[in-house]
């Protein structure tokens, strides 16, 4: 067996290889490095390969060479960000409109530097500098992080006027419509208000917008400011945004907005008569449909259930099933606003009707347990209430929507023995949940649409809600909380938050339309985990010179390499396999 596999050694290698070794000769007083591999030739140890490597000092400067002297981990997404709003003329657009005074870079690129910090990792603005020298901005833009100063920042801001962000705007959307972001088909718009609390003093009275109301996020303790945002159907791309005092009610805001929205209409679609904007019932008014002319562009609102009560609460035999949507049931009709003629929709959902009932019953739980203790403390000869008292804690027990119908409260006696009994009308419960929950009512101008297209239309705006609950999203773009204390800081601040918002909806576009099915929010988890590693070598011979430097993606993920694809963003050395991740 031993012979057979030599024979097939040396019919194949005309050696018996051995691996090789590095010896050392000594010449003129000077060792001197080879590699060598030796083989039995004729049965005796012969070198058979040799390579000179050097002398002992030039190995070691090779050696250092091919290591790297520094490692630098940084997070590559704000650069994918910034080149994503370079290509939206974001920076140059604000530079049009601004002339910088004072700073040691543009306005434009301080607030694009912003604006992207909100889309990656939104922080302070005296915290941006540290994280802008932790990404691979700081390599690729000739902006060092001294010059990001939150004092210039600030300052930056302080350059931008209220009235620029209009114009920059209205010149955006046209970008948008030119680039092909806003398709023939896009022609319906949805328009929603919101508002952000702020800590702003009480005692602070240069603020104007900042003021106490009716706040979505129940904080009623604070100052807020209001958001009105105008969104596409496809993609929630912001088209138009608007700040106002947090204590003005949605209606009369709306309708100071309809110039405005007017002139984005005209100027920058150039196909008004074929828009269709939604809102919701809170923005609707008359008042509202008598500042349009009739076909200048068309609405789908909702309507207060209270003032068309009738109207919603028909007959369930009235209501007919729609057979592209399953679960909704609808009744057509028609409504006379101002002297003009409009379709109203009276519209059932059942599985909207089933969280209302549901969430009701819990309510009306709640209070009867309430009303039930009550009771019990006023028969007691302990903790009894005046009958002033009683009254009061009932009326606030009552609040809740719709527990006035199905509950009555009777409180009899003396003011000091006073005596309190209910009863729960079944009967109303059940006319609540055949003819109230679920229901709702639409109004509009498009006589042509089917039941099933109004009803899609305006469910557009919970999409547009979720726009503006990531815009609010701390871990996102945090619009809010807003720690300025001035109105022109306010409005910059969201404009920016704003562009934050376009910047990453126009990347969720462009990921869709490449075929990546992700939500925006995983997109920019995908964005913010994308690392750099930088690796700084010596220069070349002697060692004088600049380090060289090469940069490469670390491990990047599947999703993470076809997000670059789509974006037409392709760094040099991506260099690594996709991760399991």
């Amino acid at each position: 067996m031993g012979s057979r596999l030599r024979s097939v050694r040396s019919l194949y290698y005309p050696y018996w290889w051995v691996a090789g070794t590095i010896i050392r000769k000594q010449k003129g007083g000077r060792d001197y490095f080879y590699w060598a591999r030796s083989a039995r030739v004729g049965g005796k140890p012969r070198i058979v390969e040799q390579v000179y490597l050097g002398t002992a000092d030039a190995l070691k400067q090779a050696r250092e060479q091919a290591e790297p002297i520094l490692t630098r981990h940084r997070k590559a997404g704000p650069l994918v960000l910034w080149a994503q709003a370079e290509r939206l003329g974001l920076r140059a657009l604000i530079d049009e409109e601004v002339a910088t005074t004072g700073l040691a870079h543009s306005v434009g690129s301080y607030l694009q530097l912003v604006v992207v910090n909100r889309a990656h990792a939104p922080c302070a603005k005296l915290r941006v500098a540290d994280w802008y020298a932790k990404t691979a901005l700081a390599s690729a833009l000739a902006i060092p992080a001294a010059d990001l100063d939150h004092r210039r920042i600030w300052d930056a801001m302080d350059q931008l006027p209220e009235e620029a962000i209009e114009r920059i705007e209205q010149k955006l959307c046209a970008r948008l419509v030119a680039a092909g972001a806003l398709g023939a088909e896009e022609e319906l718009f949805v328009f929603d208000p919101t508002n952000l609390y702020t800590f702003i003093a009480s005692s602070n009275e240069r603020n104007t917008i900042a003021k106490r109301g009716h706040n979505k996020q129940k904080r009623h303790d604070l100052r807020q400011v209001g958001l009105a945002l105008l969104t596409s159907r496809s993609f929630q791309l912001p088209l138009l945004h608007h700040v106002y005092a947090g204590d003005r009610p949605d209606a009369p805001t709306t309708r100071e907005l309809a110039q405005q929205l007017r002139r984005r209409f005209r100027a920058v679609l150039e196909r008004a008569t074929r828009v269709t904007l939604v809102y919701d019932r809170g923005c609707h008014s008359d008042e509202l449909l008598t500042l349009f002319e009739p076909g200048e562009f068309h609405f789908v609102c909702g309507l207060q259930a209270n003032r068309y009560r009738s109207r919603l609460e028909v007959v369930p035999e009235e209501l007919e099933a729609l057979p592209d949507l399953p679960g909704y049931h609808a009744k057509r009709g028609q409504a006379t606003i101002g002297g003009r003629s409009y379709t109203l929709l009276c519209v059932r959902s059942d599985s909207f009707a089933a969280r209302q009932s549901a969430s009701f019953r819990q309510t009306l739980a709640k209070a009867t347990r309430a009303l039930d203790e009550l009771r019990r403390i006023s028969k007691g000869p302990r903790g009894r209430r005046s009958k002033s008292d009683l009254k009061t804690i009932v009326a606030q027990l009552l609040k809740a929507r719709y527990l006035k119908r199905v509950l009555t409260v009777e409180i009899t006696g003396s003011d000091d023995k006073p005596k309190l009994d209910y009863t729960l009308d079944e009967d109303a419960l059940t006319l609540l949940e055949q003819r109230v929950f679920g229901r709702s009512l639409l109004l509009t101008d498009r006589h042509d649409w089917t039941d099933a297209e109004i009803i899609a239309a305006y469910h557009a705006l919970n999409r547009n809600e979720r726009a503006i609950r990531q815009a609010k999203d701390t871990d996102y773009l945090a619009a809010r909380p807003i720690y300025h204390w001035t109105d022109q800081k306010i409005r910059v601040h969201l404009f920016c938050c704003v562009l934050a918002l376009l910047l990453t909806h126009t990347i969720w576009q462009q990921a869709t339309t490449a075929g990546i099915t992700a939500s925006p929010e995983h997109l920019l988890e995908a964005l913010a985990e994308l690392d750099q590693i930088e690796l700084v070598y010596p220069p070349h011979g002697t060692g004088r010179g600049r380090p060289r430097t090469r940069r490469h993606l670390a491990q990047p993920t599947q999703l993470q390499l076809d997000l670059l694809a789509a974006l037409d963003y392709d760094p040099e050395q991506v260099g690594t396999t996709p991760s399991n991740r």
